[in-house]
């Protein structure tokens, strides 16, 4: 394949012009007209999906226009792989399942998702209330926490340190049997204990002394029963107040907690800290069982110093675990949509790329906060899943937004990142918030500095792959391709021949190299004025004829020599 070049069809919810109604639209009614036979179908939403005809439509243009196709998947919240909230995980679920379905049955050759659509833990702390509120979470499965637990100790160990009586109250009836279970304890125990105080060698002796001052006259048998009532008395209530702090206790014993709370079938959902805390019981699975991805990204930190001081490793690793669970669980969203597959099953079956993009950024303040963002970690997780179709799109605006110099972040890539990488969405070079889906003129600073870091890409093994140029929505096509589509050929061509930047040809800037006639006309004109700065600086007057005499300049023949010099 080499490198195949192709333009993005743009969101319709930005401008709405109509050419961008739906796929079909996008891919006859815009990208047929923009000079490539490949287009990127950007998806608003996953109804797009279940337009009427709408595959015979697609099949129909593929086929008499011969155009390819990829996607970009739906960008927002409920797309967001990396959550440990149950209503955005499972939401998430269904849209990629549904996505991946629809996009092999279409006929796409690769799925664009962005990393990340979430702020690391540390910058929504107020917004997730970790103190003092509580919601359902799930593991990077979708599955209650206590799945996890039960199959790892240092998930479990963590896990309890997030019990609460709250987690209890949200099913009673579980809460009351357990508790009503030790209360039977208890009780039995008080009788128990009160029944060895009474056979106790302490309580006998007493016993023997009020006996022999009966029998001495000294007391009546009924004074000493009650008193031998009153000393008993007061031990069962030490027995009782005992055993009653026991059963107060157990309240607040994680253990006890633990096993009401995953007895619960709605309660199971909740602990405290909420998502924190189920980043937190996750990433103590990494640690305690020395999971690649942590060990790669958070260098086998404790999970406590790696929030307090690590928060973009934390998150990212965390964060590529829980998109890990998304590739490989196999639960009944699966059964339903993708007849028992897992996504990564899906996907290598059909031969589709699933290629993980660097979040954009939406507003200065965001910049680098993500929690998954640099491409060299999700490097890992490419590795980690061991797939053929899961990789990597590199967009070089996300990239700066984001804090990140490219040049520096492809230098110290490993020397196999490139393999990895399968897509790259180019435009202008610069990190202003949408900017970059300007033009890319030929010649200009944005091609030279595009091909720069491709050509270090290539050196690092990416021999053939996608090159996207996204246009800015809103705008004809005329205005949109321009030149860029032309850009990306010459980029593509000479990439593909392996040209160093320093040794690009001049058709690289859109000069042709055989046009012999062009090339004598601009240097007569180069010649001719060559010495114009000069004009009126010399102390001798100039001679503006040349060769020609002063009557021939006064009749005229001078203009008539201008007309015909390039001829």
């Amino acid at each position: 394949m080499a490198y195949k070049i192709g333009v993005s069809s743009g969101w319709w919810k930005i401008e709405r012009p109509p050419e961008l109604l739906g796929i079909p639209m996008k891919v006859g009614g815009f990208g047929a007209t923009l000079g490539t036979d490949f287009i990127q179908v950007d998806l608003e939403t996953t109804s797009e999906f279940y337009e009427p005809q709408l595959k015979e439509r697609v099949m129909r243009l593929k086929k008499e226009l011969g155009m390819e196709m990829g996607l970009h998947a739906e960008i927002g919240e409920m797309t967001s792989l990396e959550s440990g909230e149950r209503r955005i995980w499972e939401q998430s679920h269904i849209r990629l399942c549904e996505t991946v379905k629809n996009a092999a049955e279409l006929g796409m050759v690769f799925i664009n998702m962005h990393m990340s659509h979430s702020l690391q833990m540390y910058q929504r702390e107020p917004q997730l209330k970790p103190f003092g509120h509580t919601y359902q979470v799930v593991d990077p499965y979708g599955k209650p926490l206590k799945y996890l637990a039960e199959s790892s100790p240092h998930a479990k160990a963590e896990l309890m340190k997030h019990m609460t009586p709250r987690a209890g109250v949200y099913d009673e009836d579980v809460f009351e049997k357990k508790m009503g279970a030790l209360k039977q304890e208890a009780g039995k125990n008080i009788e128990s204990d009160f029944n060895n105080y009474l056979n106790s060698r302490d309580y006998k002796d007493i016993k023997t002394q009020y006996d022999a001052a009966v029998s001495s006259g000294r007391l009546s048998n009924e004074l000493a029963q009650a008193e031998l009532a009153r000393i008993a008395g007061v031990e069962r209530e030490k027995i009782t107040y005992r055993w009653d702090r026991w059963l107060q206790q157990q309240q607040y014993n994680p253990e006890f907690l633990y096993e009401a709370w995953k007895e619960s079938r709605f309660g199971q959902y909740f602990i405290e800290w909420g998502e924190i805390g189920a980043y937190f019981v996750v990433a103590a699975h990494m640690h305690g069982s020395g999971d690649p991805l942590w060990t790669a990204v958070c260098n086998g930190k404790d999970p406590t110093d790696a929030y307090s001081f690590n928060q973009p490793g934390f998150n990212a690793a965390v964060a590529m675990r829980y998109i890990e669970g998304h590739l490989t669980a196999n639960n009944e969203i699966n059964k339903k949509i993708l007849g028992g597959k897992t996504i990564l099953q899906w996907l290598n079956e059909k031969k589709l790329y699933l290629n993980f993009e660097i979040p954009e950024i939406d507003q200065p303040g965001m910049e680098g906060l993500s929690r998954l963002y640099n491409p060299l970690d999700f490097y890992h997780l490419v590795k980690k899943l061991g797939s053929p179709f899961v990789k990597i799109c590199i967009d070089f605006e996300h990239m700066i937004s984001n804090k990140m110099e490219p040049e520096k972040i492809i230098s110290s890539a490993p020397g196999d990142f490139g393999k990895y990488v399968n897509l790259f969405h180019l435009g202008k070079p610069i990190p202003y918030f949408g900017t970059a889906h300007a033009q890319i003129p030929v010649p200009s600073r944005s091609m030279e500095i595009l091909y720069k870091w491709l050509y270090m890409m290539r050196q690092k093994g990416f021999a053939d792959g996608y090159m996207i140029y996204e246009r800015g929505s809103g705008k004809n096509p005329q205005e949109v391709v321009q030149k860029s589509v032309l850009a990306l050929r010459n980029i593509a061509e000479n990439l593909g021949k392996g040209i160093a930047p320093v040794e690009l040809p001049e058709t690289f800037y859109g000069i042709s190299e055989q046009n012999k006639d062009m090339f004598a006309r601009q240097l007569t004109a180069v010649r001719e004025h060559a010495w114009d700065p000069l004009t009126g600086l010399l102390v001798r007057p100039e001679e503006t004829h040349t060769f020609r005499s002063r009557t021939a300049v006064e009749k005229g023949k001078a203009e008539e020599w201008k007309r015909a010099r390039f001829r």
